[in-house]
């Protein structure tokens, strides 16, 4: 389109050129045929006086030909000056949650909700998808190795600001025992943890975007919907530990498709006993139930009526593994293998370089991923 204006362009140009030259040439016969016959030919007068009007007519016509194209060349500059602005404007419309998440994840800084807590002789490793910073997973998890009480949230990304509810779900499902004990004790829990979110939310994330805001002159944007109406969300598995005579007591809970296997050492290898909520790894990929922020009556009950429970007995030398749902599958698919790639691992340099093969080699889909290896003493 562009080519075919510039050729047109050049035509009328040329042609006014051409006219311009013609008129030149029109003044300079009618001077000289009135320089041999003075004041005697009239139509001599005539002609001269047609060519500086032609003359007149030709300069402005090149003169507006140029203004048009300084004026094409202006508008061509701010078009492109300004459409990174309008794609961003247009993405951050479209992906506000993504933006939101960027924000969390520098308003988190030093915060103590997301200081990584001691695990006793348990494992835990958690890596984001890849090419993303630790920051922006959202997963989390949590230990009490003297309680022996242990959990792994899994935020919804789709969900406003997962990350911090996905650490104080994990942290109070550990500090408080009686959470799920009764319906009443879960919604007075699910409640608090709620009201911390929100309190994290518009004491700690909410000014830090303010200040952003107001440093690029921008008008501050209202987040109340967000926070009140669709909130964040997260699944969670939970694993309490009660040592017996010869054998450990172990109390699942869950809500959502994070995922508890009980593993045993053989001859062979690894031998997995149970998992707890999805066994078959066909069965992920639904829509999961969730714990969620919104301080409705209803979401608490309906989030009571997903609670799944298991309790199961380990021997010593038996593994608890809690994973989320993306590794909990990849485990499924070939439990006798990988059990034993996940208990080999020694640090967090060898789980990237897991995750890494296993991703390039198609067995594994992009996401965060967490895993937490107890052992049973």
């Amino acid at each position: 389109m562009a080519t075919r204006t510039s050729s047109r362009r050049i035509v009328v140009d040329a042609v006014a050129l051409i006219g311009l030259v013609c008129s030149v040439a029109s003044i300079i016969g009618a001077a000289v045929a009135l320089a041999l016959r003075p004041l005697l030919d009239v139509a001599g007068w005539l002609d001269l006086s047609a060519g500086a009007l032609g003359v007149v007519a030709a300069a402005f016509w090149l003169w507006e030909a140029r203004q048009a194209r300084q004026r094409a060349a202006l508008e061509a500059r701010h078009s492109a000056a300004m459409a990174p602005a309008v794609q961003v404007v247009s993405e951050a419309a479209q992906n506000a949650q993504a933006v939101a998440n960027v924000l969390a994840s520098r308003a988190a800084g030093e915060d103590p909700l997301f200081a990584l807590p001691l695990t006793g002789t348990a494992r835990a490793f958690m890596q984001p998808k890849e090419g993303e910073s630790p920051s922006r997973c959202q997963d989390f998890y949590s230990a009490d190795p003297e309680n022996g009480r242990y959990a792994v949230t899994d935020g919804v990304s789709s969900s406003f600001l997962p990350r911090p509810w996905a650490s104080i779900i994990a942290r109070a499902a550990v500090k408080v025992p009686e959470a799920f004990s009764s319906e009443a004790s879960f919604a007075g829990w699910l409640k608090g943890c709620a009201a911390s979110w929100q309190a994290w939310v518009t004491e700690r994330w909410l000014p830090g975007i303010r200040a952003q805001q107001a440093q690029r002159g921008e008008v501050p944007a209202d987040y109340a919907e967000m926070i009140q109406q669709k909130g964040a969300q997260t699944t969670l598995i939970l694993c309490a530990l009660a040592p017996g005579n010869g054998a450990t007591q172990v109390d699942l809970i869950a809500v959502g498709d994070a995922v508890a296997c009980h593993a045993r050492p053989g001859a062979e290898g690894w031998e997995l006993l149970a998992a707890f909520p999805i066994a078959d790894p066909a069965h992920f990929g639904v829509q999961p139930a969730t714990l969620p922020t919104r301080d409705s009556d209803a979401e608490r009950e309906r989030a009571w009526r997903e609670v799944r429970r298991l309790t199961l007995a380990a021997q010593p030398g038996d593994r608890i593994l809690l994973a989320t749902d993306t590794l909990a599958e990849w485990l499924l698919r070939d439990p006798a293998e990988r059990l034993g790639e996940l208990d080999a691992l020694t640090d967090d340099a060898a789980f990237v370089a897991l995750l890494a093969r296993e991703r390039e080699q198609g067995h594994m889909k992009d996401d965060d991923m967490t895993v937490m290896i107890i052992p049973i003493g």
